[in-house]
């Protein structure tokens, strides 16, 4: 008698494990926090190594050459990342967002710090702007500030106290003349893009207190401006150190020193701006 084969005689092949890759977005203090931008290098492409007159190959030159563009920008954010930091509290503060006053007081702080420093503008930079990758209204943080407090003074009916949303004069700082040079614009955009970082995070909620917390649309000029500068972090990095390196080690030393400079003068003003009162 013939039996016919049982499925338990061939066991069913296990069944291969699906995998995921779950893409968390993190929140912190209430918004969303992005992460960090990272220098994404197009593909390698092959390099004809043929030597020189000076005895090196193309290869060791191209190594050499990406390694003092390195060495340039890691000068540069170990020269300025006290300033950043200190900054950084103030310029992302989650407060900011939580309610319409607490957005308008921090507008206000924020222009009266960035009145103090001396930055150049758009059309003091059109005629020697040095980088491709930005327009030189990236620079131009300040007006779109005034603007917001503007528009946030007309509406809500004009300032009546010092407390409420003023729109302060933006005592400009910024008589240039001789030192406005490329290499001082370089360290102007450098502080534009990192100003910008830390104010990105918060325009996803900025947009959101407009749309359920305010009677009229609030002012996001500002924010949305620093947004797009923002995203253009990483090219205008490289573009910075093709810049730097091309210029040569003054010039390069210049930037450091603008950018320094220019960081540390936002970073003090935002603490004179933060007392009571502001």
């Amino acid at each position: 008698m013939s039996t016919t084969p049982s499925a338990h005689d061939h066991p069913r092949p296990a069944r291969a494990a699906r995998t995921t890759t779950a893409v968390r977005t993190g929140r912190a203090h209430g918004h969303l926090r992005r992460g960090v931008g990272v220098i994404h290098s197009p593909e390698p492409t092959p390099i004809v190594t043929t030597p020189s007159t000076d005895g090196r190959s193309d290869a060791t030159r191209s190594v050499h050459d990406y390694a003092r563009r390195m060495a340039f920008l890691t000068e540069l954010d170990s020269a300025t990342w006290m300033a950043r930091y200190n900054a950084a509290d103030r310029l992302g503060d989650p407060d900011a967002v939580s309610s319409v006053a607490g957005y308008g007081s921090w507008l206000r702080r924020t222009a009266t710090a960035w009145s103090a420093v001396p930055m150049p503008t758009s059309a003091q930079s059109a005629a020697i702007w040095p980088f491709a990758s930005m327009a030189p209204t990236c620079l131009d943080a300040a007006a779109h500030l005034d603007a917001d407090l503007r528009d946030l003074a007309r509406s809500t009916g004009g300032p009546r106290s010092r407390n409420q949303s003023v729109s302060r004069p933006a005592a400009r700082a910024t008589q240039l003349t001789e030192d406005l040079d490329a290499a001082y614009l370089a360290g102007a955009a450098y502080v534009a893009v990192a100003v910008s970082q830390e104010v990105a995070v918060l325009a996803a909620d900025a947009d959101h207190l407009s749309l359920t917390a305010s009677r009229t649309p609030l002012p996001r000029s500002f924010v949305h401006h620093s947004l797009q500068v923002a995203t253009a972090r990483n090219l205008m990095r490289r573009e910075l150190a093709d810049w730097a390196d091309a210029a040569g080690p003054h010039a390069a030393e210049r930037v450091v020193l603008t950018a320094g400079m220019l960081l540390d003068t936002l970073a003090a003003a935002l603490v004179t701006s933060g007392r009571p009162g502001w």
